[in-house]
Order: C-alpha cells, then structure tokens, then sequence
C-alpha cells in the first residue's frame, strides 16, 4: 500500500520529468517503479545514453504534511551536495538535478547507486564504522545532521527545536579544549 503523500507516476510522467531535468534531447528508454519509499515516489530509468538514474517526486502541492515533512525533497538535495563535499569518501548518489515547480512539484534526479544500503550492510554485519564516522563528521559541523535534514529550526516543531539545540550545544562544548588561565 502506498502512503497518502506518494504521488502515482506513470511512464510518461518520468519522461516530463527527467525532460524538465536534463532537457528535451534526453529520452527514457525504460522506467519502473522502485519499492521502499514511504514519502515520495521513486522510480528508475535507463536514459538513452545508457545512463541509470532514479526520479524522486514529492507529494503533490494539496496533500496536506506534517511541519517536518514539508521541504524534505529540498533537504535531502542539501543532504547529499553537503556529504558528497565533506565525506567524499561516503558514497552518495550523484545529484543531477533538484527542481521545484506549481505544476510538478518538488524532486530529485539522481545518479543510480548500485549496491545496498547502510542499514543492509549493517543488517548484514559488514564494517561500517568508516561510513558511519564520516557521515558524522560531513552532518555534525554543518547543523544539518542535528535538525534532522532541515536548515530552519521552525520546521522542527517545539519539542525537536529543543533536541535540535541541546544537542548543538553538546557538540560545541565536546569541541571545545581547556585553557590555561594565567594571570
């Protein structure tokens, strides 16, 4: 079953938005639909230059969301342009293009990862201490990770914006050294 705020997609609707993305000369060869997501609709295509790409649209403009769902397709493009500059070594999928439109809505083109998750890899008892760190270390400094994809603390609600900000805190004082004070 899918959720209320998944739009249904069908193939020519990928091809109007992978065209919108990469303009009109780049042609759809093969699409479907991928299973997993619960917000958004996600779907593969194989492009007509051989490349494989995955097509994430948000809800459509009158599906009413919760205060933390709204902007979650623009936060997850900052997501993956902010790890992909701080933990080049985390493998993200290539954003290939983020866009808004009254008609369209919000989504994401992305280059297709092969392989599989964090958490079936975690499920799965492979190493992931390194992945785990360097995520840490791309989301923590920039705030990112602590509102939970979000840059605006008011999306968060009150109870989150508290976490949001003690947690900062804690992460500012573990920063912070101790100085002799002489005098």
């Amino acid at each position: 079953m899918s959720s209320p705020t998944q739009r249904l997609l069908d193939p020519d609707q990928v091809r109007r938005y992978v065209a919108s993305s990469l303009g009109p000369d780049v042609a759809v060869t093969d699409c479907a639909p991928l299973a997993g997501g619960g917000f958004a609709a996600v779907w593969s295509a194989t492009l007509d230059d051989g490349r494989d790409v995955v097509l994430k649209v948000g809800p459509p403009p009158e599906v009413p969301l919760l205060r933390y769902e709204r902007g979650l397709i623009a936060a997850e493009a900052r997501y993956l342009r902010l790890v992909a500059a701080r933990a080049p070594e985390v493998p993200v999928p290539p954003l290939l293009h983020h866009g808004s439109d009254p008609v369209l809505g919000d989504w994401l083109l992305t280059g297709l990862l092969a392989g599989r998750t964090l958490h079936q890899l975690t499920v799965d008892g492979a190493p992931v201490d390194a992945v785990r760190a360097g995520l840490g270390a791309a989301l923590i400094p920039g705030g990112l990770g602590v509102l939970f994809g979000h840059t605006s603390v008011a999306l968060l609600g009150p109870a989150l914006t508290v976490l949001a900000v003690l947690l900062l805190l804690v992460h500012a004082l573990a920063g912070r050294r101790s100085v002799a004070v002489t005098g």
